[in-house]
C-alpha cells in the first residue's frame, strides 16, 4: 500500500561479502566498528569505523567486511524521494573517504540517534525514528546532490577505456544471439544504464551496434569463402536436396527485412530425416570454410535452424512446418527460384 512506503530502511551488517551486485535504490553504509572495503566500478575504498559511504542507484558495486566489522545500511527509495523532491535527477557524491564535508559529522549525529532508537519499540520512538529518517534525508540532499557530469561520479579514462573494451568483446564473442539483458548482468549494470552507455560511447544503439557486428562478420564469411551470398544459398539447396528434403522454399527476406537475405526452408519426413539434413548441409558448407554462426534445435530434431548470417536455413518436420508457417509469417518476402540464384 502507497501508505506503507517508507523514505528510508535501516538493516545492520556484519562480516559482509558480497559479490557485484547494484540496487534500483540509493544505498547509504555507515561503519560502526570493524572495516568494510567497497568496489564502486573500478574504484575500491577502505571504510573504517565512522565512515559514511553513498552508493547511487543502478551502481555496480562489490562489499566484503572483515571479521570485526559491525555496520548499518539505509536503503533510500528513490521514488518516494524523487516525489518529495520532484525531480528524478538524484545523484549523491557522499563518500567520507574520499571527501571532506562538515556535514558527514551531522550526517553520523542522526544515524547514531537513529540507531539508538531503532530497539525502542514504543509509538513515540516510531515516530522519531521517521523524523530522524526525514533529517537525514534533508542533510544527504541539501548537502551531497551533485549534477550528473560531476567528475567524481565518473571513473577516469583509463578506466572507462576498459570497461568500454570489455563490452565491445563480449558483444564481439557473443554477436549471434546476445541480448541488452545479456549484457546487463554480464556487467551487474541496470539495463537503462547499459543501453545509455552503449549508445554514449558509440554512437550507436545497441540493436545498431549489433547488427553492424553480424553484417561485417557476414562479409568477412563471404570474402574468406570467396563466395556471393546466392552462391552460399544455392548450396545449401543442393544439400538439401541431396537428402531428398520437400518442399523446399527460398524467400528473399532482404527485400522486407535487415534479419537477413535468404531464408531456405525444407520439409524432412521424419525426425532423423531433419537431422541428416541438417548435417549435410553443414557438411557441405564446412568444405567451403564456412561455418553456421549459431544452430539450435538438434536436441528435438522437429526444427533444426542454422545460422550463416545473411542465410538463414530451417528443417522441419511435416507437423512444424504446417504449424510454424513461416511462408505466412513472412508471406511480404518474395519466392526466388533457386535457377536464378547466381
Amino acid at each position: 500500500m502507497e501508505n506503507d512506503r517508507k523514505l528510508i530502511q535501516f538493516h545492520f551488517i556484519t562480516n559482509a561479502e558480497v559479490s557485484t551486485h547494484y540496487h534500483q535504490n540509493p544505498e547509504v553504509f555507515y561503519v560502526l566498528t570493524g572495516e568494510l572495503k567497497v568496489q564502486i566500478d573500478e574504484t575500491t575504498f577502505l571504510m573504517k569505523q565512522g565512515d559514511i559511504i553513498l552508493i547511487n542507484a543502478n551502481k555496480r558495486h562489490t562489499m566484503n567486511g572483515n571479521e570485526e566489522l559491525l555496520g548499518a545500511r539505509f536503503e533510500i527509495d528513490f521514488h518516494l524521494l524523487a516525489e518529495y523532491m520532484e525531480s528524478m535527477q538524484l545523484l549523491f557524491w557522499c563518500n567520507s573517504v574520499a571527501d571532506k564535508n562538515a556535514a558527514y559529522a551531522d550526517l553520523r549525529e542522526v544515524f547514531d540517534h537513529i540507531l539508538s532508537r531503532y530497539f525502542e519499540k514504543d509509538e513515540k520512538s516510531a515516530l522519531d525514528l521517521q523524523a530522524l529518517y526525514f533529517q537525514a534525508a534533508h542533510i544527504l540532499t541539501s548537502n551531497f546532490l551533485v549534477k550528473a557530469d560531476d567528475t567524481r561520479l565518473n571513473m577516469d579514462d583509463s578506466q572507462d577505456r576498459q570497461r568500454v573494451r570489455r563490452i565491445q568483446n563480449y558483444i564481439q564473442a557473443n554477436y549471434i544471439d546476445i541480448t541488452l539483458d545479456d549484457l546487463a548482468e554480464k556487467f551487474y549494470l541496470s539495463k537503462p544504464y547499459v543501453s545509455k552507455y552503449i549508445k554514449e560511447k558509440s554512437g550507436m544503439t545497441f540493436g545498431e551496434l549489433v547488427k553492424k557486428i553480424r553484417m561485417k562478420k557476414a562479409k568477412a564469411l563471404l570474402k574468406s569463402s570467396n563466395m556471393t551470398v546466392e552462391n552460399i544459398t544455392k548450396v545449401i539447396y543442393d544439400a538439401i536436396d541431396d537428402k531428398l528434403g520437400k518442399d523446399i522454399a527460398i524467400l528473399n527476406i532482404g527485400a522486407v527485412s535487415s534479419l537477413c537475405d535468404y531464408f531456405v526452408i525444407a520439409t524432412a519426413s521424419s525426425q532423423r530425416q531433419v537431422k541428416a539434413i541438417a548435417d549435410n548441409v553443414e557438411d557441405e558448407l564446412t568444405k567451403l570454410g564456412i561455418e553456421a554462426r549459431g544452430k539450435e534445435g538438434y536436441d528435438s530434431q522437429v526444427w533444426v535452424l542454422l545460422d550463416y548470417g545473411d542465410v538463414m536455413v530451417h528443417i522441419f518436420n511435416e507437423e512444424n512446418r504446417d504449424f510454424y508457417n513461416l511462408e505466412k509469417l513472412w508471406k511480404d518476402a518474395p519466392y526466388v527460384d533457386v535457377d536464378n540464384l547466381a
